[in-house]
């Protein structure tokens, strides 16, 4: 069951303040009620500060390197300043095309930070698919990195710029911008499978991301010290649901792509990582279910939320 599509929201008063309670907050020991301005802001704003309480606390991993809070918010702050100098402060669909890794985190936060809104693709799809989702956007500017460089050429109209991240430089300036970007403000486009006909695109405004970011990491009692997985692509609405349970939570993401490292090894990198949180397709956990061995020990693994399809009893002893 996914979550996110069966919370009801309501709104009353406490002495003071307006503030939101979900009906599942009898789920988590954790949950507290919290002020309605703590979703009326942008993700970079709630980002920001928990880089302040946090910023030495790891913010995401893979299988490559690792970035702190701060070192995450500084290189999202030189992908901001790079993409205004470029494209001006105007509020526009910028494409991303990252391999599942480190990379696409601080591009996601750098477009954010610039008062732009992302489009994820996935170097897997058809070139076809990408290229009609750039040209449907109207999207400004490619953001991808040396590994995706041939792609990404590929995929552009000749009104669409490209940038590549690996060339920033380190002497580019790393502070925050402070834009006063808004919780109304546009943060992504997703477009629809097309399973019922033409791919259709959808825009999230911040404060539904920080809204929900928030509302699960209660629900989910996220903390600091979580680790939680990332197997969806970022062109895909089930991936903000970890996305931004972590980093708008102080909580650490570790994206693992399933695709090209295979299922046969997630148990090993769960337990490798220490992994607390799990998020994936019923498929993908029955087929983790029946790769297990008794030397896997995955005793840090506290919580399994499976989305995406119906879910049926496993005929496996676990």
């Amino acid at each position: 069951m996914d979550m996110s599509d069966t919370v009801n929201h309501s709104f009353k008063l406490s002495p003071g303040q307006q503030v939101i309670r979900d009906k599942y907050s009898h789920l988590s020991e954790a949950f507290v009620e919290f002020p309605i301005e703590n979703v009326e802001q942008s993700i970079p704003t709630r980002f920001e500060k928990i880089v302040r309480m946090y910023p030495d606390r790891l913010a995401v991993k893979d299988k490559n390197r690792s970035l702190t809070y701060d070192q995450l918010n500084s290189a999202a702050n030189r992908v901001a300043r790079v993409l205004l100098a470029k494209r001006g402060a105007l509020s526009e669909p910028i494409a991303l095309l990252f391999e599942h890794g480190i990379d696409m985190i601080p591009a996601i936060l750098g477009v954010l930070k610039a008062g732009k809104f992302y489009l994820g693709l996935d170097p897997s799809f058809p070139q076809d698919k990408n290229y009609r989702m750039v040209e449907d956007a109207g999207v400004g500017m490619v953001v991808s990195n040396c590994h995706n460089w041939e792609l990404a050429n590929d995929t552009v109209l000749n009104a669409t710029s490209l940038l590549n991240i690996d060339e920033i430089a380190q002497s580019t300036p790393s502070e925050n911008l402070n834009l006063g970007v808004t919780a109304q403000d546009l943060a992504c486009l997703l477009y629809t499978s097309g399973s019922t006909g033409k791919p259709k695109g959808v825009v999230c405004p911040h404060r539904n991301i920080v809204f929900n970011g928030i509302v699960h990491g209660h629900v989910n009692r996220i903390r600091a010290d979580d680790k939680l997985t990332l197997f969806h692509c970022i062109g895909f609405g089930s991936s903000h649901v970890n996305l931004y349970q972590s980093l708008l939570n102080g909580a650490s993401i570790h994206p693992f792509d399933i695709k090209s490292e295979g299922v046969i090894r997630i148990a090993p990198w769960l337990h490798e990582e220490q992994i607390t949180a799990f998020h994936s397709t019923p498929l993908v956990f029955r087929q983790l279910a029946q790769s297990l061995s008794d030397d896997i020990d995955l005793s840090t693994l506290r919580l399994i939320n499976l989305s995406g399809a119906p879910v049926s009893k496993l005929e496996i002893d676990l």
